[in-house]
């Protein structure tokens, strides 16, 4: 027998068993939360929402491990992040707070990528709808995304449309 031939087929068996044990421990997916939630690294986040995006096409169990192992919430959470702006303003009011992500728009645009994407099943659908509408609303009525032909507007409208398909949203 070719030994060169044999040693091929068992490191392939191997890498093929390290593969599936890293597809049922969900390894990938918690790495990706990991990357979202580095604070302070938008780079970082950015990688790691595009690779959310593309996860979720692969197909819906993906989209339920990202949902399972903190992801969307992760991805969300960049949505919500506020900055304080100023001071305390005249007469003891608290500072204005605004939009951390909209610093910052290739994130936003790839964070909004990754939770369309996800958006399309159904417990991601429902996770959502109870956990982000309210963020998604506040952040369609910022003066950043005034234009509804802009990428991101259609991305917040796609993502609402695909909640709003699930009949336990409604």
């Amino acid at each position: 027998a070719d030994t060169g031939a044999v040693d091929a087929l068992r490191a392939s068996e191997g890498a093929r068993a390290i593969a599936r044990r890293l597809e049922e421990e969900a390894t990938l997916e918690r790495m990706l939360a990991a990357l979202v939630r580095s604070s302070g690294a938008a780079g970082l986040q950015e990688v790691g929402c595009r690779r959310i995006a593309l996860l979720a096409l692969r197909s819906r169990r993906k989209c339920r491990g990202v949902l399972e192992t903190g992801g969307t919430s992760a991805v969300l959470d960049l949505l919500r992040r506020e900055k304080r702006a100023g001071g305390a303003a005249a007469g003891g009011a608290s500072p204005r707070a605004t939009l951390a992500i909209l610093d910052t728009p290739r994130l936003l645009r790839f964070a909004l990528n990754a939770l369309l994407n996800l958006s399309v099943e159904e417990n991601n659908q429902r996770w959502l709808a109870k956990h982000g509408v309210r963020a998604l609303v506040a952040l369609m009525g910022t003066p950043a995304l005034r234009s509804r032909a802009d990428e991101p507007w259609q991305m917040l409208v796609g993502l609402l449309e695909n909640l709003s398909a699930n009949d336990a949203n409604r």
